[in-house]
């Protein structure tokens, strides 16, 4: 992982993204984070490369599970809505975390950060099979690539 993440927060409500950002500063992650209120801010160029996102699916140009359009980087959602079938959708979509923002806390944002980033990087699913299979709505992994060699030493 990167010495200092480069942290994109979609969130438009100043107190929600107010508790996430002292989450953040007062974490052991060292990060930057950019906030922005609405995804039309999206479509301009950054001046960092952004490590991952954090994702409110309610957002005044999106609302619901429009909102993740897979940017290419990790995501974690921070949702007010708590179903566990918009939860599941959300991880379907392309969501590496869903974390209900009745639930949260520094200790779950970031441990959900760390392992987006961790999960996003391993070979299965971010090589160019898995992201096609998932665009067609076909969720098949090639475990293939994945075994490693593993060695039994007795006690």
């Amino acid at each position: 992982m990167a010495d200092l993440l480069n942290i994109l927060l979609l969130e438009d409500s100043r107190t929600d993204a107010r508790l996430i950002q002292s989450c953040l500063k007062t974490s052991r992650l060292s990060c930057k984070v950019i906030r922005v209120e609405t995804l039309a801010e999206l479509t301009g160029p950054f001046d960092v490369e952004l490590d991952i996102a954090l994702l409110d699916l309610n957002v005044p140009d999106s609302q619901g599970l429009d909102t993740i359009r897979n940017p290419g980087l990790p995501i974690v959602v921070l949702s007010g809505d708590a179903n566990d079938e918009t939860a599941l959708q959300a991880l379907r979509d392309g969501a590496q975390d869903f974390i209900p923002k009745n639930e949260f806390n520094q200790s779950a944002l970031e441990q959900a950060i760390r392992f987006a980033i961790e999960f996003a990087a391993y070979p299965p699913w971010n090589g160019s099979r898995w992201h096609a299979n998932r665009r067609a709505g076909r969720a098949t992994l090639d475990l293939s690539r994945c075994r490693r060699k593993m060695t039994l030493t007795p006690f």
